[in-house]
């Protein structure tokens, strides 16, 4: 048996990955665990005790290029199929970060059991190199006929090493340790970040408020692509909050996005151009409501901490330092408020937003928010079946764009949004889309306008959908 003794970790939400693999066990003897999600999965992994994974794509809770990574990092052999992530394209990413192949389902369980068995060391002869570039594209036909596509290796990429990242030459916004959103705009020792433009040295606040003089010049506005929102600033009546970020994010921009509404003013820091911190005026969003909402603390508590630690001082950092919270929950209730402040906004059709490039801070909560997942989920949760009904009218025809900033192996979609996705060609209208979909009628919606302020997909000419018929292939 090719893999007497071994554990095969089998990832994905649906079951018939675990149930193939463990139908072939006694033709390779293998041990098949199954966990349903990729955090879950590299928790076990992490744990000890497995040798190899297959993973099917995508995940509901990672990016496929992530969790693939980390695979390869940790020197695991992965194989990775795919229902509806179909094609070349999607075969050469899995190989470039770190997959021995791409099976498309159905497939042969022998064929990816045969590409691990090759890939552990005591799988082969130890006087012959494994052969490790296998085809990435095995269909149902020709699972076991795989060639080669690079030269063979003797041993799993290791990774190269990421450089350590210099000292911006321009002065940060923030010459103390920024521990939790907060503390960008509840500060009384530290100027707005509207305020003050990088290379300007902060100055202690003068007695009548914040009196900084302000640069003699602004940046002109950007246009980075004809349909995306210009910057620095403007009216949100004229774009969304989701496709500022997506010009940010195509401009791999780094700096602070401030969106006021009134009284209301929140704002977002973006390192090339992905949301790193936010923060809100808004008592409920601060911190300190998050942790009484989740547990941390009662109301009493969280006032008498307040008023022992003083309001300047992180509240985060106090309650890490009583054992109340930990570095990973810390961690994990800050990415939380960082996108429901960034949702709370994807409704407003009024106010203002002002960016200003510059360096973000360099201590602060790490977190890993990817914006093309941010912008979709939020869709999913805020967005309302009469403002959806508005902005895609069912007449509305949509197709792909051709300049998308986004790969979809880069997007956590499920089954259902792939195969909606799939039928978005230019000959169908709204009505057709939400007809052939599997979605409520309010989720298909709102997963056609996450892609459209991706950029994924566009408005096209009523001539192309005229035909007024549906397309099958």
């Amino acid at each position: 048996m090719l893999l007497a003794g071994r554990r095969l970790l089998a990832v994905g939400e649906n079951d018939d990955v675990v149930r193939l693999l463990v139908a072939a066990r006694p033709q390779h003897g293998a041990e098949v665990l199954a966990c349903r999600g990729g955090r879950e999965a590299l928790v076990r992994i992490d744990a000890g005790g497995v040798d190899a994974v297959v993973v099917e794509l995508p995940l509901h809770d990672l990016r496929g290029d992530v969790f693939l990574v980390a695979l390869r990092d940790r020197g695991l052999p992965c194989v990775a199929v795919s229902e509806v992530l179909r094609g070349k394209r999607y075969a050469m990413s899995a190989r470039k970060f770190g997959a021995l192949a791409y099976l498309e389902k159905p497939f042969r369980a022998e064929a990816a059991l045969g590409l691990i068995a090759q890939a552990l060391p005591a799988a082969s002869d130890p006087d012959t190199e494994p052969d490790y570039g296998v085809a990435v594209v095995v269909g149902p036909a020709n699972a076991m006929s795989a060639g080669p596509l690079d030269p063979p290796r003797a041993q799993t990429p290791t990774p190269t090493p990421t450089p350590t990242p210099t000292a911006s030459p321009t002065t940060d916004w923030f010459e103390d340790d920024l521990s939790e959103p907060d503390s960008v705009i509840y500060s009384r020792a530290r100027p707005a970040l509207d305020e003050t433009l990088p290379g300007v040295p902060l100055q202690p606040a003068a007695a009548h408020g914040l009196e900084l003089p302000l640069p003699s010049t602004t940046p002109p506005p950007v246009a980075l692509r004809p349909d995306l929102p210009a910057l620095p600033e403007g009216s949100l009546g004229q774009t969304a909050i989701p496709r500022l970020l997506v010009a940010l994010h195509a401009g791999r921009a780094t700096g602070a996005l401030t969106v006021t509404r009134g009284t209301v003013k929140k704002l977002v820091l973006v390192e090339a151009g992905r949301p790193v911190v936010a923060a809100s005026n808004v008592a409920a969003e601060r911190f300190g409501a998050r942790c009484v909402a989740e547990g941390v603390l009662t109301r009493d508590e969280h006032a008498a901490l307040v008023a022992e630690i003083g309001p300047s001082a992180s509240l985060a950092d106090a309650l890490v330092a009583r054992g109340l919270l930990d570095e990973a929950r810390r961690a994990r209730m800050v990415m939380e408020q960082v996108r429901h402040i960034v949702w709370s906004t994807f409704a407003w059709r009024d106010g203002q937003y002002r960016f200003i490039a510059g360096p973000v801070p360099r201590r602060r909560v790490p977190i890993d928010l990817a914006l093309g997942d941010l912008v979709l989920e939020g869709h999913r949760r805020v967005s309302a079946i009469e403002a959806l009904r508005a902005v895609l009218p069912d007449r509305l025809a949509l197709a792909p764009r051709a300049d998308a900033a986004f790969q979809l192996y880069e997007l956590a979609l499920s089954s259902a949004e792939a195969s909606l996705l799939a039928h978005v060609d230019g000959t169908k209208t709204v009505r057709d889309l939400v007809l052939l979909s599997h979605l409520a009628e309010r989720d298909a919606l709102a997963f056609l306008q996450g892609c459209r302020d991706l950029g994924l997909l566009d408005e096209v000419s009523r001539v192309l959908a005229r035909t007024h018929r549906i397309g099958f292939m």
